[in-house]
């Protein structure tokens, strides 16, 4: 079975250590497929000249992204444990779901959110699949 753009994005984001600018690449890509305002090839030539916002490097650019992607989504940052023992945690849903994308990383809870944030896609994704 081969595996979706959101899934590889995924495992990138999941091995990340921290800024990533081929994951921000992506995460653009991804903006750019979720809005009906983007001709995608536009964009990605755009992107390659001018560069992309630092979603890795950014809180407040990775939530602007989350808010974008699905409005109607909550999420949640936090770090659990103690500072020297802890991580970073973030969960992602549509405020009426019972079910919650959850992340955890090890340094980033930026990297967590964006880690929520795919994986609440690929549940979105299934579960469409599931119920055309």
């Amino acid at each position: 079975m081969d595996k979706s753009a959101l899934e590889v994005l995924l495992e990138r984001l999941e091995k990340a250590e921290g800024p990533d600018r081929e994951i921000d690449f992506d995460l653009h890509i991804l903006e750019c497929e979720s809005s009906c305002w983007a001709d995608v090839e536009v964009q990605v030539e755009r992107a390659k000249r001018n560069g992309v916002v630092p979603y890795t490097a950014s809180l407040d650019a990775s939530i602007a992204l989350v808010e974008r992607i699905e409005p109607k989504w909550e999420y949640i940052l936090n770090w659990r444990g103690w500072a020297s023992r802890g991580r970073a945690f973030a969960s992602v849903n549509e405020a009426s779901a019972i079910d919650r994308s959850i992340a955890y990383h090890d340094t980033s809870v930026i990297i967590a959110l964006l880690t929520a944030m795919v994986k609440a896609l690929i549940a979105e994704e299934k579960n469409r699949a599931d119920h055309p």
